[in-house]
């Protein structure tokens, strides 16, 4: 079982931290809430042990142009490419057809067996993830190449929140810069939509756990996208 708790601070301006001691090699964040509530700290203490997790963010409140100011050189190298007609970037969410949708999933799904050489999930989770966009609560946005798809990232949504999931592209294409404009299309669609916070994923997996080679490769991409780090808690219960 895991319990997920972000740090709190009564100063979002300085979120997560008001005040970090960097003391004989060693860095002391203080004043953080953690647990608000008696309920919650008692499910705390039932806890086996605790992770300490980083994750980045991106405030969508902030401008379009602040936001893209934090992007690096190969996300706006990528950007300014020009595609011309050939190329074309567009969302798949639930106001898609059915059909529409199961063909975005089915892509990806190949797309994605394409690039891991092997089928890392269930059908039934492929399934789950086209019910998702048709509650409204995931996207999918795809960038094509004469009308074939050589780029496909899922995004999960809540009103004011946006998660990154999973992407894939044709490997006989230019991979990064490809997922690299499908990312920045479900940012600036994240940001049309009223959504607060662009969650990239996990950042420095390697000071709390074991992650591979691949791994470290996917939370690098991510740190290409600006945004800030945030400490999360993990409790194994």
């Amino acid at each position: 079982c895991k319990l997920l708790f972000r740090p709190l601070s009564e100063n979002q301006q300085s979120w997560p931290f008001r005040k970090n001691i960097l003391t004989r090699g060693s860095l002391l964040l203080n004043n953080t809430k953690i647990v608000s509530t008696p309920i919650i700290e008692e499910i705390v203490r039932k806890a086996q042990r605790a992770e300490t997790r980083f994750m980045r963010l991106i405030d969508l409140a902030d401008q379009e142009n602040v936001i893209k100011s934090n992007f690096s050189k190969s996300v706006k190298s990528a950007l300014k490419e020009k595609r011309g007609d050939e190329f074309k970037i567009s969302v798949v969410n639930f106001e898609s057809s059915t059909e529409v949708i199961l063909n975005a999933v089915r892509t990806l799904r190949l797309l994605h067996l394409e690039s891991a050489g092997r089928e890392t999930r269930s059908l039934k989770s492929w399934e789950i993830q086209a019910t998702q966009i048709s509650a409204g609560s995931a996207f999918i946005v795809e960038m094509l190449s004469n009308n074939k798809v050589i780029s496909s990232a899922y995004f999960m949504n809540t009103e004011s929140d946006c998660y990154y999931g999973v992407s894939a592209s044709q490997k006989t294409h230019k991979r990064t810069s490809y997922s690299h404009a499908c990312l920045v299309m479900a940012i600036d669609y994240s940001k049309s939509k009223g959504m607060r916070f662009f969650h990239l994923g996990e950042q420095l997996s390697e000071l709390s756990h074991l992650v591979s080679e691949k791994e470290l490769s996917i939370e690098k991409f991510k740190s290409f996208f600006g945004g800030y780090l945030t400490l999360e808690i993990l409790f194994r219960i």
